[in-house]
């Protein structure tokens, strides 16, 4: 038995996931027509899925996803954000694997949110540093360097 070692690029990818109605079939004209979706939560699905870069993350949806998923899975509230073509701000959030040192980083981060949403910005910094320097938690130095 032997092994072949391949020298391929990482596959390193986000996906946006969000709930709401949409249109879906073919769609066109009789000459020429793609299946596809469309749809105002089809396009805040697609802003979402930009959002991943941003915040390191490889699965992010949106508050309308959240309310429909059980207990079963490790999610972690990012941030509100604002969503072209929409009035209000959005809550996302990522879908993280489920291990102790995520949900140890997830428990960390969300009180570092509450925190810093009460107003004490010194107390959301340090438990950001924490998860920087403990866990090596991209997304909370991202918010270090974006609110604080």
């Amino acid at each position: 038995m032997f092994t072949i070692k391949l020298n391929l690029p990482k596959i390193d990818f986000g996906v946006g996931i969000n709930t709401g109605d949409a249109i879906v079939g073919n769609i066109g004209s009789e000459d020429r027509f793609d299946y596809s979706v469309v749809g105002d939560s089809v396009n805040v699905a697609s802003r979402i899925e930009g959002l991943c870069k941003i915040y390191k993350a490889h699965i992010i949806i949106s508050e309308f996803t959240k309310e429909s998923w059980d207990d079963s899975y490790l999610i972690r509230e990012l941030d509100f954000v604002k969503i072209r073509g929409k009035k209000n701000n959005l809550k996302i959030y990522e879908v993280m694997q489920n291990t102790t040192e995520n949900y140890n980083i997830k428990i960390a981060y969300e009180r570092a949110l509450n925190h810093f949403r009460n107003g004490d910005k010194t107390k959301a910094k340090e438990l950001l540093f924490k998860c920087t320097k403990d866990y090596n938690d991209e997304t909370s130095q991202i918010f270090i360097e974006k609110y604080l």
